[in-house]
């Protein structure tokens, strides 16, 4: 069983590669909470190599691993990265998480813009951060640092 986190690295994710284009167009972020939850976004060609790689190694057989990028970042720290890749300072503007919720309520009424339920505004706010030692000793994972994988990924703006 591979239990990667959220998986990024190609213009089909809905989450770094928005979150990049937001950043394009966007002088400013806005942060629910502090920004200083830990996250550890995985870079898809990793989660590709650790499937074959598992089926490669009999003693995975049965086993259970977490497949999280090499680093836990803080939202503020995943915004920075991305902001030094595109040249960009972007002014960050935290949120309180019960404004965050209101106004997550207040969108699922709106026909058009934005829509982030309640549910992703209270994930925000807990740590997601996980040990991937055990697939390093059994498989050889060695997962992308994000600002590696990060910068493949930018490499489809071009």
């Amino acid at each position: 069983l591979l239990r990667p986190t959220m998986i990024y690295g190609t213009p089909r994710d809905r989450n770094i590669w928005r979150l990049i284009q937001f950043l394009r167009r966007s002088p400013a972020m806005p942060i629910v909470g502090s920004g200083r939850h830990l996250q550890q976004p995985v870079y898809v060609a990793d989660v590709a190599e650790a499937v074959a790689r598992v089926l490669e190694v009999d003693a995975t057989i049965g086993q259970a691993y977490d497949l999280p990028g090499a680093e836990p970042l803080t939202f503020v720290e995943v915004i920075d990265t991305l902001s030094r890749l595109l040249g960009r300072r972007i002014h960050k503007v935290f949120i309180p998480p019960w404004l965050g919720l209101a106004a997550a309520r207040l969108s699922r009424s709106l026909p058009l813009g934005p829509r982030i339920s309640p549910e992703q505004i209270l994930r925000l706010e807990e740590d997601k951060a996980y040990d991937f030692d055990p697939a390093r000793d059994d498989f050889g994972y060695r997962p992308l640092s994000f600002f590696d994988g990060a910068l493949r990924e930018m490499g489809y703006l071009a």
